[in-house]
C-alpha cells in the first residue's frame, strides 16, 4: 500500500518518520521510509562502534622489541589509518544521505537528478547516483 501523501511528484510536504517529504521522486511507502531510515541510522552505529573499537585496539604501543616487531606495528597502525579512512568516508556517505532523507531529496539520483531504485536503495542505503550514473563514474575512474 503507498502513502496517499507522497506521489511521483512528490506534491506534498509533511512530516513522515522525521523526515520531510518534500520531493521524493520514487513512489515509496512510508514503511519503505522507515525501514531506509532505521537501516541509515543502524549503519552509523555500526561505524561509530568500529571507529571505537579501533582507537581502544591502537592505544598502548609499548616498547618495541626488534626491527621485525616495529615493521609489524608500522604495518598494523598503516591498516588502522586505512580503516579509520573508511569509515569516515563511509559515516559522511551515512550523514549526508539522512540529510536528504531530511530534506525529502533522498532517492535522487546527485547527477542526474532521475530516481534511484528502491531495491538499490535497500541494498546500500547510504548511495546516491542511481546505478547508471554508478557505473559512468566507475569507468571513469578505471581510465
Amino acid at each position: 500500500m503507498r502513502s496517499a501523501g507522497v506521489d511521483m511528484r512528490g506534491v506534498r510536504c509533511r512530516s513522515v518518520y522525521g523526515c520531510s517529504v518534500k520531493r521524493i521522486i520514487q513512489l515509496m511507502t512510508l514503511d519503505e521510509i522507515k525501514e531506509l531510515r532505521d537501516s541509515l541510522l543502524e549503519q552509523r552505529q555500526c561505524v561509530l562502534d568500529d571507529v571505537e573499537r579501533h582507537a581502544a585496539v591502537g592505544v598502548g604501543v609499548g616498547v618495541i622489541a626488534d626491527e621485525t616487531e616495529r615493521a609489524d606495528k608500522i604495518a598494523e597502525a598503516a591498516v588502522e589509518h586505512q580503516l579509520g579512512y573508511s569509515e569516515a568516508k563511509l559515516l559522511e556517505k551515512i550523514e549526508y544521505a539522512l540529510k536528504r532523507l531530511d530534506e525529502g531529496s533522498y532517492g535522487i539520483c546527485d547527477d542526474c537528478g532521475g530516481p534511484i531504485g528502491i531495491e538499490r536503495l535497500k541494498a546500500k542505503p547510504s548511495v546516491s547516483l542511481c546505478i547508471e550514473c554508478q557505473s559512468k563514474k566507475e569507468e571513469q575512474m578505471a581510465h
